[in-house]
């Protein structure tokens, strides 16, 4: 329950935060562009491999894996050997659930290139697929030692995680935190790593950094009070409770009747043992 806790709460901060090092194809309306820009020209010049190229790793950036496979081949017909195609052609048999024959392609570009990262990461998450847990975790290691987005290291965070490595996963996560300047997701995996790992004062300086780095300080108010809550510290607990109580209560009515302002208020009274004021209803008009 707690692990499907944490990846709700990042999975939240991964779509309100602006990620880091996203490929600009990403949009959908970017992505159209550039491959009707790149057929333009191949129409010109249909034997230009390079602009194949680009038009293959500008499907597999937007997740269109079978148009990928199909440029490759055409690349492939026209100059054999000449692009290294084995990444894109992997990660597009990945994107397509076809894990052994992906495997094969990432381990012989790997072979020639074992630096690529996004290699590295699609072979990782195969290998975890295919149940090679070894494996995939030291793809997410060595991924790692090149510059990394704040994306991967929660990838990686993860990973680590779920498979038992959770001292493993709050060092990553605290790498990562020197490496992308204390991101909100990572801060969250690292608090939730502490954690786990009974490290409850380390956990609570990563939530007050989130509360001072995040647009709204309710969810890290609340998750405070509940780590103390399950840690024993039953004290502490009712303060940061309060705390938080007294905070919402002191928000503009309209602001605090926000969806999202709604379940820690009813938490915070549950907690406290307040009872939520009964509504006034309104006698019926004769």
């Amino acid at each position: 329950m707690r692990h499907h806790r944490l990846l709700s709460r990042i999975a939240w901060v991964l779509l309100l935060v602006s990620p880091i090092g996203v490929s600009s194809l990403r949009g959908h309306g970017a992505y159209h562009d550039v491959v009707a820009d790149l057929n333009a020209k191949l129409l010109v010049t249909p034997g230009d491999v390079d602009l194949r190229m680009r038009l293959a790793a500008a499907h597999v950036e937007h997740g269109e894996w079978q148009p990928c496979l199909d440029e490759v081949e055409r690349i492939e017909a026209l100059a054999p050997g000449r692009h290294a195609t084995g990444s894109l052609v992997g990660r597009s048999l990945a994107g397509l659930g076809r894990f052994e024959e992906a495997l094969v392609a990432l381990d012989a570009h790997l072979a020639e290139d074992p630096d690529d990262q996004m290699a590295l990461v699609a072979r990782a998450r195969v290998r975890l697929k295919l149940g090679s847990v070894p494996g995939g975790l030291e793809d997410y290691r060595a991924a790692l030692r090149n510059p990394a987005t704040a994306e991967l290291y929660v990838e990686t965070c993860e990973a680590l995680r779920r498979n038992g490595e959770g001292k493993a996963a709050l060092a990553v996560a605290e790498e990562g935190l020197k490496a992308c300047h204390a991101d909100p997701a990572i801060l969250l995996c690292a608090a939730e790593c502490a954690a786990e790992l009974g490290e409850v004062d380390a956990a609570l300086v990563h939530l007050d950094q989130l509360r001072r780095v995040w647009p709204r300080p309710e969810p890290w108010m609340q998750r405070k009070a509940e780590l103390l809550a399950d840690s024993g510290r039953a004290a502490e607990a009712a303060d940061a409770w309060r705390a938080l109580y007294d905070h919402l209560l002191a928000l503009p009515n309209l602001e605090r009747a926000q969806p999202f302002l709604v379940e820690p208020l009813a938490a915070c009274r549950r907690a406290l043992g307040i009872e939520a004021p009964v509504g006034v209803v309104a006698p019926p008009v004769n």
